[in-house]
């Protein structure tokens, strides 16, 4: 799992403009899009509870998670080789914890 801070090593990388005279030609790219981001494993829990109230009136309590685990999904590095957050993550694809109840009556 990658971390923020360093996704790749990004000293094996040479992107000082600097060294590159005027009148050659360009051969480090400006951008790599080849880099994978994590995948997605989020956790998803309901719970539901169905009261029989009275006659053919009932009753339903629904308690619901989703991203259980309140684990963080990182996105892609910046692959930008020019920009100064070049091989960083400064993006989460998934939301935080999520934990709603609901109540359903029936008659």
């Amino acid at each position: 799992m990658a971390s923020p801070q360093t996704a790749f090593d990004t000293t094996q990388f040479n992107t000082d403009s600097k060294q590159q005279l005027a009148n050659n030609f360009r051969t480090f790219p400006s951008a790599f899009n080849d880099a994978r981001a994590d995948s997605t494993n989020n956790w998803n829990l309901t719970l539901a509870k169905s009261f029989h109230i009275y006659r053919s009136a009932k009753l339903q309590f629904r308690a619901e998670a989703f991203n259980l685990t309140n684990t963080p999904i990182f996105g892609g590095p910046n692959m930008t080789a020019t920009d100064s957050n070049f091989g960083r993550i400064t993006s989460v694809t998934n939301t935080p914890r999520l934990i709603q109840f609901g109540g359903r009556l029936t008659f």
